[in-house]
């Protein structure tokens, strides 16, 4: 009997070039259906293969073509004139732009000093318009204190003009009573001498409180001018700088204003080709024969199977069986690694080496076996043949 040989299994490299070149020719194929010419309201798109690139097979070295296309958008006359203006505007503002940002950078290279005097604004108020030349003092910083030193001058200047009085007064006493006939020393002058000595304290006091007084009063104009003038330096920074953000905003807001022009292009349904799976083809294809030679091989061995069974020698052991039922002058049964489906039919080579111990055999494992074609009287010629 002849011994048949499997299939060949296919060359993979073979298999991978074919996949490959199928894979590009889909993709080509994919590409010159999807390259449509358009012709819309704004212009036209046209596609133009302009030349081929070379790419090598990595399984075989063979050269590979690929055309490249080149995709042109044209405008209609209006559309263009649109899209030309458009550009031009765009120009304009972004050289606007570009003069700001220059502008805006020398402002912050020379930044606003908090702690020196602007120029004032303009002030609205009739009555302050007197003053208006004493408010504009761009050389003065602000103003954190004002001068509380001039009591001293105030009360200098009251006692310099109330002095000479009271020693008037303190001369025309001593010669009202050394007229009178009383001397330094008496009771009379002294109570006399007291009494002026007393006036002249509380003219004294009465000076100091009203050099207070024009002290609190000149302190009060000071802090309130402080304030005005203070005040006045703060609007005046937050008006420049309230300017200089809306040079910002207005820098910003050219920004967003200035985008690249864009046309819409419109899109077509694309219809995909599937590329060919030549590997699973041919991979399919030799599962197939595999399994039809597995079949046929497997019919075979069947058919031999069933001739074997009385010629060659079987395990026929009782130890080698289980689920064992006599059926007539036999034994169905199973081998202890048959599945549960499998039922056979045999002898038991115990109660065999009783009557025939001729057709009995043991191997090396004292396992017993039955030569059945031996037992049935076979001719050697078929118990031999295999």
């Amino acid at each position: 009997m002849g011994k048949q040989q499997s299939p060949v299994s296919p060359d993979p490299k073979s298999i991978a070039s074919m996949q490959l070149a199928g894979n590009i020719s889909s993709s080509m194929a994919n590409l010159s259906k999807d390259n449509i010419n358009q012709v819309t309201p704004d212009g036209t798109l046209q596609y133009n293969q302009v030349g081929t690139s070379k790419i090598i097979d990595p399984f075989t070295g063979n050269e590979i073509s690929i055309p490249q296309y080149t995709q042109t958008y044209s405008l209609n006359p209006l559309a263009q004139e649109i899209y030309d203006k458009r550009n031009i505007n765009q120009n304009l503002l972004s050289d606007i732009l570009t003069n700001n940002l220059k502008t805006f950078a020398q402002k912050t290279d020379n930044p606003v000093n908090s702690m020196q005097s602007l120029s004032m604004p303009n002030l609205q108020t009739d009555y302050l318009s007197a003053n208006k030349d004493d408010l504009h003092r761009k050389d003065e910083n602000i103003l954190y204190n004002y001068g509380k030193d001039g009591i001293q001058n105030y009360e200098k200047a009251l006692f310099d003009r109330l002095e000479p009085h009271l020693k008037q007064d303190r001369q025309s006493l001593e010669t009202k009573l050394s007229n009178q006939g009383f001397l330094p020393g008496s009771v009379a002058w002294d109570r006399a001498v007291d009494e002026n000595n007393r006036q002249y304290n509380d003219a004294r006091l009465a000076t100091l409180l009203k050099s207070s007084e024009e002290q609190e009063r000149m302190d009060n104009m000071q802090a309130k001018r402080a304030y005005f003038h203070n005040l006045a330096q703060s609007q005046d920074h937050q008006q420049k700088i309230a300017h200089q953000q809306q040079s910002l905003h207005e820098i910003l807001s050219l920004m967003q204003a200035i985008s690249p022009p864009k046309f819409s292009m419109p899109q077509h349904n694309n219809a995909s080709v599937d590329p060919v799976d030549y590997k699973g083809i041919v991979q399919n294809d030799y599962q197939n024969r595999v399994f039809d030679w597995k079949e046929k091989q497997k019919n075979l061995y069947d058919s031999i199977n069933i001739g074997n069974q009385l010629l060659k020698t079987l395990v026929s052991d009782r130890r080698m069986k289980r689920d064992i039922k006599p059926v007539a002058s036999l034994y169905q049964y199973r081998y202890q690694t048959d599945p549960s489906d499998i039922q056979r039919i045999g002898v038991v080579a115990q109660e065999i080496s009783k009557i025939r111990p001729d057709a009995v055999m043991t191997d090396s494992q004292g396992v017993k076996s039955v030569d059945y074609g031996r037992l049935f009287n076979f001719p050697k010629y078929f118990r031999k043949r295999k």
